[in-house]
């Protein structure tokens, strides 16, 4: 997954790794990794471009759901 700050800031838990996101800033975390996502702008709302490949997988009929 890609993750791309388009307005605000965020931070993003990736296992146990956390990473402060700002206007700009790029993140990425592979797909079988549990991801949080909050917004970290206390005043405005957070706008993020996500990029994963599970439409991809799921045509190709390899997604592997883990719960």
């Amino acid at each position: 997954m890609v993750f791309h700050v388009i307005e605000g800031a965020a931070t993003v838990q990736v296992e146990a790794q956390r990473f402060e996101l700002d206007v700009a800033d790029p993140c990425r975390a592979p797909g079988d990794c549990a991801v949080s996502l909050t917004n970290a702008a206390t005043a405005t709302p957070t706008c993020l471009f996500i990029a994963d490949a599970t439409p991809l997988h799921r045509t190709l009929g390899v997604l592997e759901t883990r719960a």
